[in-house]
This record gives structure tokens, sequence and C-alpha cells, in this order.
């Protein structure tokens, strides 16, 4: 069966859109043009080989999830993982870094402040999901240097208590 161009291309925007990019700031990143990208969201061509895997890469999604037709058109993310995405997470999240967040074991009570903890001791080096407050100071993950921007937790929560 022929993969439908359409299907991929709402897809690819779809996840494009979680992670709040907008077309040209993934083209960049993925190293094509935003051209290319409009023509694949629009269902005009569909990516190469090469371009489906890193836009798979880049996305957090399988290629499978691009090009399967009887797929879901949007994954099944915990409700505090899409808050997180949709008001927390920092414009350069990454694919893999919102795959291993993804896949992060949390329990049904896990909140967007939680997600903002493990990306910050991701991007820290630290990777290790020890439960808030658990963590002595002297251990705590230090900042460090580096392209992505830092999140701030009580920023992320002061901005969740003035939408309740």
């Amino acid at each position: 069966m022929t993969p439908d161009p359409k299907r991929i291309g709402a897809r690819i925007r779809a996840a494009r859109e979680r992670l709040g990019r907008n077309k040209n700031q993934m083209a960049r990143e993925i190293g094509t043009s935003w051209q290319h990208v409009d023509r694949w969201e629009k269902g005009k061509t569909i990516p190469a080989s090469d371009s489906l895997k890193k836009l798979a890469e880049y996305l957090g999604v399988s290629v499978d999830h691009l090009l399967d037709a009887e797929a879901a058109d949007t994954p099944s993310e915990p409700e505090a993982l899409a808050e997180f995405l949709a008001s927390y997470a920092p414009r350069d999240l990454s694919g893999i870094e919102l795959d291993w967040l993804r896949r992060a074991p949390l329990g049904a009570d896990a909140t967007p402040g939680r997600y903002v903890d493990l990306l910050r001791a991701l991007r820290a080096g630290g990777a290790l999901i020890v439960p808030v407050g658990e963590r002595p100071e002297s251990e705590a993950p230090r900042p460090r240097s580096g392209t992505h921007a830092k999140v701030d937790r009580d920023e992320a929560l002061a901005r969740s208590k003035k939408r309740s």
C-alpha cells in the first residue's frame, strides 16, 4: 500500500507543533529548507528515506509512526506531559529529549513540574530519576553552559498557578 502524503504531512505538522517549532526552525535543525517542510506538511511530497529518519529522530517519533496510515494521528501522552509541552517546555527541546521524557517511568500522579525537574536533570547530565526533594542539595545537578535554555522550575510553577 502506498503511503498517503496528506496523512504523513499531518503527522509531521502535529509532531512539529507539539515541539513548539515553526517550519523554518525545524528545517534548519534537520538540515533542509522550510520549503521542503512546507511541501511535506501539505502532502505535496513525501520525504526521502534519509529525511524521514532525520524527521523521526528530531520529532521524537518512529519512522513507522510517520508512514503508518492506520496509526493514530497523535500519540497518547500523559496529561502532565501534554501540559508540560504546551506550557513549560523550552523552545529548544530536542526530539531526543522529548522521547526520553515520554519514556520516563512516572506514575499517574506526575505533574508538569516533575517533567521540568526531569529535563533539568537530563540537561545537567544527571538523567537520574530521583523524586523531588529526595536529592540532597550537595548532590543537586549543577547548571551547565551550552546551547540549551535553562528550565526555571519556579517560573514554570508560578505560571501554572496563574493559569489555575
